[in-house]
Order: C-alpha cells, then sequence, then structure tokens
C-alpha cells in the first residue's frame, strides 16, 4: 500500500513539470510561424430570390517567419479573389450544407486552393477561419 502512495505522490509532483516542458515545446511551434489577419468579407448570398443572406468571414494566413512582409504584398489580390470565389461559392450552393447552412470546411478548402493560386505554394502555410457569421435576411 505504501508503494501506490509513494507512487502517486512521485506522479503528481512530476505533473506540473511535465506541463512546463509541454508549454515550452508549444511556445517553440509557435515561434515558427506569423500570422497575416485580413479585414474581414461580407458577402451577400444572392439567389434568384434576391439577397437570401448575409456571410461575415474573418480570415488570417498562417506564413513562416520572416515572410509576413512579402506576404502583405499580395493582400489586395488575396482580398479581391476570396471576393470572387465566396460570391460564386455562396450564391450558387456550392459551399452551402442543406438547409443553407454555411459548410465551413469547404469554405476553408476553397480558399485555401485561391490563396495558394494567388502566392504560390511556399509562402502560406494555413488558411486560418476566425470567424463565420451567417445572417438570414427578414421577408425572404
Amino acid at each position: 500500500m505504501r508503494f501506490f502512495l509513494s507512487m502517486f505522490v512521485c506522479a503528481m509532483l512530476m505533473l506540473p513539470m511535465a506541463a512546463k516542458a509541454q508549454d515550452k515545446s508549444d511556445d517553440k511551434k509557435s515561434g515558427q510561424f506569423e500570422y497575416v489577419d485580413l479585414h474581414p468579407l461580407s458577402i451577400p448570398v444572392i439567389n434568384e430570390k434576391g439577397v437570401v443572406q448575409q456571410v461575415s468571414i474573418t480570415v488570417s494566413l498562417e506564413c513562416q517567419m520572416g515572410k509576413r512582409d512579402a506576404l502583405n504584398i499580395y493582400r489586395p489580390r488575396l482580398m479581391d479573389a476570396y471576393l470572387r470565389e465566396l460570391y460564386g461559392a455562396l450564391g450558387s450552393g456550392r459551399a452551402m450544407m442543406q438547409g443553407n447552412i454555411v459548410d465551413v470546411e469547404a469554405l476553408k478548402s476553397r480558399l485555401s486552393i485561391v490563396t495558394e493560386r494567388v502566392v504560390g505554394p511556399d509562402l502560406v502555410s494555413e488558411v486560418l477561419l476566425q470567424s463565420v457569421h451567417q445572417y438570414a435576411m427578414r421577408g425572404r
């Protein structure tokens, strides 16, 4: 019984050290990347009935350390390409799930493809959707 009690005490004492080691490795991983926050995108969803919804999306781009300035050069082109893609995808329903709910995974996939097309395959590591808000228009 004493053996198990002493093992338990040792394990509890080592737990904070393991957590600190994990925090340090997380800090190293997060130090490898920089993030470029883009302005929020607001897209009306237009179909044969007119404007039926409004979708707002906030996008951040993850890039390697030191490549942030190179990525900022592409910001206007990226915003234009994102708007074009989102108008088409949301208006046609390709990025919607059943019930006219935005398919976030489809949006992320489409924006990743557009990003690679605009800036090339090596500049952006990940496209991050910070927020996606969907508002139904009244009376439609």
